[in-house]
């Protein structure tokens, strides 16, 4: 069996601001300025620089206070009508979403690893802490606020995923009020039962 795997990636922002001025001498004048800054990269199928082998999309829900955890060296998708686990060995880009509507409703973003909690976020082993930097496992975190995004793009595939650096978690912050739409532009996804909604892309190289 065959498989193809490539990933275009996109992070722009175009920016358009306009000056409307009337006055006796000149009269009215229009004065525009516009910019852009961003960055694009197309992934190749393979396993070396530039390379992916493999793509998931996984989203779901958290509950307010509590954390759930992901090991990328063990992680689970469904595609294709059956349920797959990769073993990713370096990561080319990893993206999450905070698809929460209601204000205050904050996921945090920690690589402290396994058995890290809410009230003891240092406390995990073996924690992706190869995303963020090549030290130990951090302490703290980065905060995703509802319908907001963040991602790392590595074409190098030097962000290694290993037995001893695997683990990235979600925490649920306890404000805001799952279920309520307001005033924000964008897809919500309201959630009854109390969560927080979330979703993540990943693509890199999977192995041994």
């Amino acid at each position: 069996m065959a498989i193809n795997s490539t990933a275009n990636l996109q992070s722009k922002i175009d920016v358009t601001i306009t000056q409307n001025t009337n006055t006796l001498v000149l009269g009215s004048k229009t004065a525009v300025k516009s910019f852009n800054n961003g960055y694009t990269f197309s992934f190749t199928s393979g396993v070396g620089t530039g390379n992916i082998n493999c793509g998931l999309f996984l989203n779901g829900s958290v509950a307010s206070g509590e954390s759930m955890s992901f090991d990328l060296r063990s992680i689970q998708e469904e595609s294709f009508g059956a349920i797959s686990t990769y073993k990713f060995v370096s990561l080319g880009a990893i993206n999450f979403t905070n698809t929460s509507c209601a204000s205050g409703a904050n996921l945090k973003l920690r690589t402290t690893g396994a058995g890290a909690t809410a009230t003891n976020p240092g406390g995990g082993s073996n924690g992706f802490s190869n995303l963020l930097n090549t030290g130990p496992a951090q302490t703290g975190d980065l905060m995703l606020r509802p319908q907001c995004s963040i991602q790392f793009t590595d074409p190098y595939n030097t962000i290694k995923v290993t037995d001893t650096n695997r683990y990235v978690s979600l925490f649920a912050d306890g404000g805001g009020t799952p279920g309520s739409h307001e005033a924000v532009t964008g897809i919500c996804f309201d959630n009854p039962d109390g969560c927080w909604s979330w979703n993540m892309t990943l693509v890199g190289v999977t192995g041994a």
